[in-house]
């Protein structure tokens, strides 16, 4: 889940049966990485009436929150980290190795940076969002395994674009580009791979990849759910007039997954 922060939690009502949700801090959104953005009183109303549900928001919040109209400040820059390391310290080394990573060609080619023991991203390998070549958000990942989110967004207040307005690594692809859920989904398959931030899609991300691409490699998480999401993206794209191929590796669960050998032998298959 990408959040900028809020309260967690499940809404086993909808399916859910971990915490892949989150309340907004500002009170108006419910955002969960397996069904997407809800209104916080149809998040209220599977517990209750739609009636009730509006009745308790008007008690309990403000008339703001309640009719959903609250505009988001924007930044005109990005300002990085202050706090990021002038070198990869070890426990962030580590965590990529751990998982098959290059920390130094994903510096490199994605200009990612670390955050060590203090500051909002501490422990947190940070990953710009470059959009015609300039930085309009950035997201961290947390290496320790401990952090309530693994994945923290640059608040939007502090960013030109929110992260679901855009597309990881979209600067690098020319007309063809493996697409995944994750950062390091994409970073699998180096200056070719891109992803949507999650499981879900907006209306502007699908706007940059048919703008972007002819052909679209279409490559989510191996769950029946993911899958179904992924071909969901493949039909609207398709519609946009981007050729679209769905492709599943049944051995893993996830791109991210993979060895660095085979993912550069679907690479070398997918592209050629």
């Amino acid at each position: 889940m990408y959040r900028t922060g809020g309260h967690r939690c499940n809404v086993r009502s909808a399916g859910d049966r971990s915490n892949h949700g989150a309340f907004s801090p500002e009170g108006n959104a419910y955002s969960c990485f397996i069904c997407g953005k809800h209104s916080v009183r149809s998040i209220i109303a599977h517990f209750t009436s739609w009636k009730e549900a509006g009745d308790l928001i008007k008690e309990y919040s403000n008339e703001l929150i309640y009719y959903g109209t609250i505009e988001k400040e924007r930044a005109t820059n990005v300002q990085w980290p202050p706090d990021c390391a002038t070198q990869m310290p070890s426990i962030h080394a580590k965590y990529l190795h751990k998982r098959g990573y290059d920390p130094k060609l994903l510096r490199e080619l994605y200009g990612v940076e670390c955050c060590y023991q203090t500051g909002f991203m501490k422990y947190r390998i940070v990953i710009p969002v470059y959009q015609n070549g300039v930085i309009v958000t950035y997201v961290g990942r947390d290496v320790t395994n401990k952090a309530p989110l693994k994945y923290k967004n640059l608040p939007e207040r502090n960013s030109v674009l929110p992260v679901k307005e855009t597309i990881f690594n979209i600067d690098n692809v020319h007309e063809k580009a493996i697409i995944c859920e994750g950062p390091f989904d994409a970073m699998r398959f180096g200056a070719h791979g891109v992803c949507t931030w999650g499981l879900q899609f907006t209306s502007r991300q699908t706007n940059i990849l048919a703008k972007r691409l002819k052909h679209a490699f279409i490559m989510f998480d191996s769950d029946p759910t993911a899958q179904a999401k992924g071909r969901e993206l493949g039909a609207i794209l398709s519609f946009q007039g981007v050729t679209t191929d769905i492709v599943f590796i049944e051995e893993y669960k996830d791109p991210g997954e993979l060895p660095q050998h085979i993912a550069d032998d679907v690479k070398r298959e997918l592209l050629q």
